[in-house]
């Protein structure tokens, strides 16, 4: 951990990994795919996947299948395949993460979804009732150049109407984390499945394993609210 940082004007969300325990469901979907498609693919490329959107999965799958006719056929199926599952399960939220945003609206701050997921799929993801407490939501198909370019960190800031060095990110991929730090967001790293890899050139304010142990390093307070 480094400094305490000073109270942001906004927050800004990644959605998979961050808020919603998707990662592994997303990886399951893409084992799923390849057993049915007879393909086989190391479940690294698929963990390598994780918070990129679906260039990043097109990109990371060309170095296992050569045949672009086969690739896309694989990409194909495992659409289908996410959004039947999508329709029927309710992806879990991480731990702390309501709380999170009842503590955010208690103390006023304002806060946003920046995701390299569809706005379908940020549709099929999130409750309804949940997704409206988000003032902006920023998704895939909003910016040309997704994570980790800086594009969606900016675009959500401008949104929310606060300069990117006045908000705080909060992300568990290094594609995100890197997209956030471009954008000049000062950002923080929830650790899901793997300590993201970081490139030299990004420089969380800190690492830590939850929402709720984010918070008092954060803003010097725990999640739970006054009775």
């Amino acid at each position: 951990m480094t400094e305490t940082l000073r109270r942001p004007d906004a927050v800004l969300f990644d959605l998979d990994g961050t808020l919603i325990d998707s990662e592994l469901f997303a990886i399951e979907s893409w084992e799923m795919t390849s057993a049915r498609e007879g393909v086989a693919i190391p479940r690294a490329v698929f963990e390598a996947m994780v918070g990129t959107d679906r260039q990043g999965c097109i990109d990371r799958l060309a170095a296992v299948i050569d045949d672009d006719t086969v690739r896309q056929r694989v990409m194909n199926a495992c659409d289908a395949v996410h959004y039947e599952r999508l329709s029927s399960n309710v992806l879990p939220l991480k731990a702390g993460a309501v709380a999170a945003l009842d503590w955010l609206d208690a103390a006023g701050i304002p806060y946003a979804l920046v995701t390299s997921s569809s706005r379908r799929e940020v549709d099929l993801k999130l409750e309804p009732d949940l997704l409206r407490r988000f003032q902006v939501v920023v998704s895939r198909n909003d910016v040309s150049r997704p994570k980790p370019d800086p594009e969606p960190y900016l675009l959500a800031a401008r949104l929310m109407g606060v300069a990117p060095e006045r908000c705080l990110a909060l992300e568990d991929s290094a594609p995100g984390a890197t997209s956030a730090f471009r954008a000049g967001v000062p950002v923080v790293v929830i650790i899901d499945i793997h300590p993201p890899m970081l490139g030299r050139d990004v420089h969380p304010r800190m690492t830590v394993r939850s929402l709720a142990e984010a918070w008092p390093a954060l803003f010097g307070a725990s999640l739970e609210l006054p009775a």
